[in-house]
């Protein structure tokens, strides 16, 4: 730092009347900071505080202001600094970003092209997560639902606290874990596409059909992050500038399918959430238009969102957008170590407040399925006081395809309503009770080794079925491995439903039914902003 000549006399004039305990070096930075005017410095200066107006007096002489020479020489220093350590890009962008949004923002091709990438997105979050999903399944079975169960008859606990530890808190866990692939693969792509500058010429693509709605391009980036969960996609809603416009992309938001509509596409023992809600159906009941049937009801959550946009702008929301001016990025490999951290900060995330509802609302489920309205442990399930209350109230969701003997479905759409992740947990520990209420668990044939083995083997054979050529024509079938599962809970689901219109008719209601409670929170803070 190179501070003019007077201002080093007077700095080390005012450090000399200062106490010499204090380094040298500290005690002139201290007498800088008084020159420059800086109130708090003289409670360290001492008697050297006394001094002050004598140097500043002296330098009124040779300089007009001697705060200003002191933020110069600063500036200088900084300037210095950058011109050494970083490189000033030029404003040109690259041939390679010029050719390639020749494409990407071609005013047909760019629609869909986008909708191609939202689709690749959901491919691989349903393969390549989906052939990791055996190893955190079985695993977390093992571990906390047969290793409870064994620990449990091994010390001869009461009936009611295996229950509630193996069916309740292990059975939550187990819905908990089996969310990690998918929606850490659907992260990691929204991280790619972000960092590698295609998320910010997806708004750009999007301000046409925008402006129609009476909304800015930008409107569409929160739209987009919806994909991932509607929370930040509300609260995103804040970097627009008008309150009409920050309103309607509230109002929209809710219909994007979150990541908690699209975490489980497959079922074993256990899995979750919004695609989790609509794959878990479309492996059981449309088979090989099972990633059409999941894509379609992802566009109708767009076509209902747009509408729903029309609406207020032709009714209570009437307006013009502002114009939308948006700087390009140019287009770059992203950094491993960037995707990993946004990736993991973003899972962590989504689990930890998941996984907290989802364990809760199992112990509850676990012990309502297991007692009758009297109190006394139930042989069947359908004799429990869930069952019984649940049957009372499913006649009124009959229009979209439940039946009374489905009262499982119905305490779905009820436990839905706290997080749209625990929909399928629900279903699974509803429909696995029933599929092996009959089934005795036998501590001596439990082998914790052998089913971490049998776990990471049919990880394995999930893998090599993932690359197999089949994946690309239909991820869902694909990953639907053997046929266990259709006698396990998907068996079940398949026999209640009984039909594809009425699953499709019961995906459909999740898809535009009430938002989870944190997306009704989130609006309700966020619409009350200026």
């Amino acid at each position: 730092m190179h501070y003019a000549q007077p201002l080093l006399r007077e700095a080390g004039f005012l450090a000399d009347a200062m106490a010499q305990e204090m380094p040298l070096q500290q005690r002139r930075w201290l007498g800088l900071q008084m020159l420059e005017g800086d109130i708090y410095s003289r409670a360290y200066a001492g008697e050297a505080a006394q001094n002050l107006d004598t140097s500043l007096a002296r330098l009124k002489d040779e300089m007009d202001d001697p705060a200003l020479h002191i933020a110069d020489a600063r500036y200088q220093c900084i300037a210095a600094i950058c011109d050494v350590v970083s490189n000033t890009l030029t404003a040109e962008p690259s041939r390679f970003t010029r050719a390639v949004d020749k494409i990407i923002l071609n005013r047909f091709l760019g629609l869909p092209i986008f909708l191609f990438v939202m689709y690749l997105m959901f491919l691989l979050a349903i393969n390549i997560g989906g052939a990791l999903q055996p190893l955190f399944d079985a695993g977390s079975v093992a571990i906390f639902i047969h290793g409870i169960q064994w620990i449990g008859y091994t010390l001869h606990f009461p009936d009611w606290l295996t229950i509630f530890l193996a069916q309740g808190l292990g059975g939550g866990i187990n819905t908990v874990l089996p969310l990690v692939p998918q929606i850490g693969m659907m992260y990691l792509f929204l991280s790619f596409l972000e960092d590698s500058g295609y998320m910010a010429r997806a708004a750009f693509v999007m301000d046409r059909l925008m402006q129609a709605l009476g909304l800015p391009g930008k409107s569409f980036v929160p739209l987009i992050v919806g994909f991932g969960c509607n929370v930040p996609s509300v609260m995103g809603a804040r970097t627009l500038d008008a309150p009409r416009e920050r309103l309607m992309t509230i109002m929209m938001a809710p219909f994007m399918s979150c990541g908690a509509r699209l975490v489980a596409p497959f079922m074993s023992c256990g899995a979750s959430a919004r695609l989790a809600i609509f794959a878990v159906f479309a492996a059981a009941f449309f088979g090989q238009n099972g990633a059409l049937a999941v894509f379609s009801l992802y566009v109708l959550g767009i076509v209902m969102a747009v509408l729903t946009g029309l609406m207020l702008k032709h009714t209570i929301m009437r307006g013009e957008a502002s114009p939308f001016v948006m700087e390009l990025p140019v287009y770059h490999v992203p950094h491993i170590k960037s995707l990993i951290i946004q990736t993991w900060q973003r899972l962590k995330g989504f689990v930890l407040r998941a996984g907290k509802v989802i364990i809760i609302v199992s112990i509850f489920l676990s012990a309502f399925n297991s007692f009758s309205l009297s109190g006394k442990i139930v042989d069947n399930i359908n004799d429990s006081a869930l069952a019984s209350v649940s049957r009372v109230i499913t006649p009124v969701f009959k229009p979209i395809g439940v039946h009374e003997d489905n009262w499982q479905a119905t305490v779905g759409l009820f436990t839905g309503a706290m997080a749209k992740e625990v929909v399928v947990g629900t279903l699974n520990t509803l429909y696995t009770a029933e599929n092996i209420q009959d089934e005795a668990f036998n501590p001596a044939d439990f082998h914790l080794g052998d089913e971490l083995l049998g776990a990471v083997d049919d990880t394995w054979q999930s893998l090599k079925d993932t690359f197999s050529l089949s994946v690309l024509a239909n991820p869902i079938e694909a990953s639907k491995g053997d046929g266990e599962m259709a006698t396990g809970a998907m068996g079940v689901m398949d026999q209640k439903f009984g039909s594809a219109a009425a699953a499709y008719s019961y995906l459909i209601f999740v898809l535009l039914y009430v938002p989870c409670i944190s997306v009704m929170g989130a609006i309700a803070r966020e619409s009350s902003r200026g």
